[in-house]
């Protein structure tokens, strides 16, 4: 379709200024990493800029929302990783990490970190687990990063749905 892949903010302002569209690459989940840190470094030289650390199952970075916590939060080969991305220029996305894993990532990132798509659960004990918490959410925005809104069933079932929870999740992190 005509859209440029940006590699670094230097592109993506470039394409801006020029009116087109760009592409971030990202992956969903690290789990193609298999302990080997070098392969985020084949994978940057692809164009890979953002990297969700993990993704619907636990693996050996860290725990997801979803299932029951088996690093509590980021293990020691996660800790290497957000490392790693932060030395290459990979942005580190929490979407689907626990919130001891994103506690962590925060804690060893010396860049701010992203959550790309999440939503915040309604604080009724029965949400599901992949849904936020005011607080998950909140403690990326304090330190500098951003939360993005997913429109999921679980809490939109419309448009206006969605906005409403688009507005939750910006009182959630602040101004």
């Amino acid at each position: 379709a005509g859209a440029e892949v940006a590699a670094s903010a230097a592109d993506l302002n470039r394409s801006i200024g020029d009116g087109r569209t760009a592409v971030l690459l990202g992956c969903e989940g690290g789990d193609f990493l298999e302990g080997d840190l070098g392969r985020l470094e084949q994978v940057r030289a692809a164009g890979l800029t953002v990297l969700t650390l993990v993704h619907y199952r636990v693996g050996d970075i860290g725990d997801v929302q979803t299932e029951k916590p088996v690093h509590d939060g980021l293990s020691r080969f996660g800790r290497e990783v957000v490392a790693e991305c932060n030395r290459l220029g990979i942005v580190v996305d929490c979407a689907h990490a626990s919130f001891a894993t994103t506690m962590a990532v925060l804690e060893a990132s010396s860049q701010a970190v992203i959550i790309s798509h999440g939503q915040l659960g309604h604080d009724h004990g029965d949400d599901h687990p992949r849904l936020m918490t005011a607080g998950h959410a909140a403690a990326v925005a304090q330190a500098g990063g951003l939360t993005g809104g997913w429109p999921c069933g679980f809490t939109s079932r419309s448009m206006d749905d969605f906005g409403a929870e688009i507005l939750r999740l910006a009182e959630a992190t602040g101004p």
